[in-house]
């Protein structure tokens, strides 16, 4: 079906990604400035320019979502601009969305902002000015929205990570409280994952002796980082578990220290079987001291 919208060759292969330029659709009803548009923000190399001159078709292309950005007029024929980016936002999402139009009433302006659009920018004047302006937001927000996934991305990463990780994921600020701990964390101290235990001071709730919360940050301070500390925790119903704690400084976004975060890997197993062998050890040496006759051990093979 045809939707009305012009396209180039990078259409053919319907493959686009996030570092193969700006993909922009631009809809407006009058023919000619679409084609002058296009001519000047393809000229660089930087964009990629589809046409509509309508909204009604532009809704057609189910392929929509897929643009960096839209620009749209917004005095037109049937869907004005505003009811055209109210369906874009339901439909769509927050697409980068610039109102590039000859109307400059203020209650234009104030609806297109509370539907949620990204620029306004008014027709007319010097077209070379005109036109560099319209690159520029294009640019601005394009770039807005792309950080915006990347930080989601990495967030998800981050939290995929964390909910996967089986040794325990801390953060504590320069004051000691817990500010960030992964599920496996929960899970270790007997806590379940609804417990509101952020905030607290890692110290006095969380450290089988606090101390051991000023030795750490003392160790990190003086070091920049530390490997395998012992420390044992307590859990929420006072039991202790031995972990072994692998730590470093964090820093703000002020590029001062904020706090410390690591890994804490329970080795309440390990140590215990360390304990066992050492017993069994202290028992056999005992034995030999202490009997009169002499003591042969035959293994399994006889010898």
């Amino acid at each position: 079906m045809d939707s009305g919208i012009e396209t180039d060759t990078m259409r053919e292969n319907n493959l686009y990604k996030m570092d193969d330029g700006i993909r922009v659709l631009y809809v407006d009803d009058e023919p000619d400035l679409l084609d002058i548009t296009k001519l000047y923000l393809e000229r660089s190399g930087e964009f990629d320019i589809d046409t509509s001159v309508s909204a009604e078709r532009a809704l057609d292309d189910s392929d929509i979502g897929s643009y960096d950005a839209i620009v749209s007029d917004y005095m037109m024929p049937g869907m004005d601009g505003i009811a055209f980016l109210r369906a874009v936002r339901e439909r769509f999402g927050d697409i980068p969305f610039i109102l590039f139009t000859g109307r400059g009433r203020e209650d234009v302006v104030i609806r297109a902002l509370n539907e949620g659009v990204d620029f306004y920018l008014q027709k007319g004047g010097d077209p070379k000015a005109q036109f560099a302006e319209l690159v520029h937001k294009i640019r601005q927000a394009v770039r807005r929205r792309r950080a915006e996934i990347s930080v989601k991305e990495s967030e998800e990463m981050y939290r995929t990570i964390l909910e996967d990780i089986q040794d325990v994921y801390y953060r504590a600020d320069r004051d000691g409280n817990l500010i960030m701990l992964s599920p496996s964390g929960y899970h270790l101290l007997g806590y379940d994952p609804a417990d509101s235990i952020l905030g607290g001071p890692l110290a006095r709730k969380f450290l089988a002796n606090p101390d051991d919360c000023k030795r750490l940050f003392q160790a990190i301070n003086g070091r920049g980082a530390v490997r395998d500390i012992e420390i044992d925790l307590k859990q929420k119903d006072g039991t202790l578990v031995t972990v072994s704690a692998n730590s470093h400084s964090f820093f703000g976004k002020d590029g001062r220290v904020a706090g410390i975060e690591g890994i804490f890997r329970d080795i309440t197993e390990q140590k215990r079987s360390e304990e066992e062998l050492k017993r069994s050890e202290n028992l056999y040496r005992t034995v030999f001291e202490n009997t009169g006759t002499a003591t042969i051990l035959i293994g399994p093979d006889t010898t």
